[in-house]
Order: C-alpha cells, then sequence, then structure tokens
C-alpha cells in the first residue's frame, strides 16, 4: 500500500496461544488508524520467550487476522531472527553508557530504594554488580518527554 510513508502501525502478538478477544481489537484498532492515515501496517511475532511459544500458534494468529480481513505491509518479522539487530543495538547503547548490567526482576526494582536512586548513587551500586549479567537497564533522565527506538 502506498500513503505516508512516515505513519506505520503495528501489531505485535505472542505466539502463546490462538488470539485473544482483547489481541483482536488491539490488531483492528492499529489497522484501522493506519489505513486511515494511508500508513504501513507491520505484523512482527514475539516469539523470542521459547518456552512461551506454543506450536501451531503463530500460524492460527495469522489466519485468524487474515480472516478478519487484515492484511499486513511487507513480511511478517520474527522477533527471533532479529537478535543480531539487538546485539548491535545492545553494543552501541553499552558504548554510549546508556544501559547497565542489572539481575534484579521488574518487582524487586520497584519495591526498592533503587527506584529513586540518583545517579551518583546507582553509579555507586552498578561498580559492585559483576560484568557479566543477563539484564540491561536504560538510564534515563528526568524529565523524560519521549523515547524513540528504532530497532
Amino acid at each position: 500500500m502506498t500513503g505516508h510513508a512516515s505513519y506505520v502501525g503495528r501489531f505485535a502478538p505472542s505466539p502463546s496461544g490462538p488470539l485473544h478477544f482483547g489481541s483482536m481489537v488491539a490488531a483492528l484498532g492499529s489497522y484501522l488508524d493506519a489505513r486511515h492515515h494511508r500508513g504501513r501496517w507491520l505484523l512482527r511475532i514475539e516469539d523470542v520467550d521459547r518456552p512461551r511459544v506454543v506450536v501451531g500458534a503463530e500460524s492460527a494468529i495469522l489466519r485468524t487476522l487474515e480472516a478478519f480481513g487484515l492484511e499486513w505491509d511487507g513480511p511478517v518479522v520474527r522477533q527471533r531472527e532479529r537478535v543480531a539487530a539487538y546485539e548491535q543495538a545492545l553494543a552501541q547503547l553499552q558504548a554510549a553508557g546508556k544501559v547497565f548490567g542489572c539481575a534484579c526482576t521488574r518487582r524487586e526494582i520497584a519495591d526498592s530504594v533503587l527506584a529513586v536512586l540518583t545517579e551518583y548513587e546507582e553509579h555507586r551500586l552498578r561498580t559492585n554488580i559483576l560484568e557479566e549479567v543477563p539484564l540491561y537497564r536504560y538510564r534515563v533522565s528526568y524529565p523524560l518527554a519521549s523515547i524513540d527506538v528504532a530497532l
């Protein structure tokens, strides 16, 4: 579909089962908004959480969307196929000092003093964390107006 190249709608279901009503409403809203703005509508499968992926769920989701007349522009993107791009983006963020290693769960952070640390206090805690940790947190400065992620 041709149109305003700047407007892109997206839908990103997890293939953890059949498409439920709430996800269908979100897909339809995103689709209609993209079409209203003469933009593109992209479909991305959120399949990086491999233990939660249900065999056959992706094809069932695609069939459901097609049955309701939703047509996406371009190929279906699968998160698992973009790992190299995410690793490159993470390396850039690390090099710029925009992320720090953290093994805490979201709940632990919300319940702890980490939620209100100054940048200096955060730095002091970070220096005590092992370098080989599986998670990274994005460093933000407040007030936060917007975040533009182009992955």
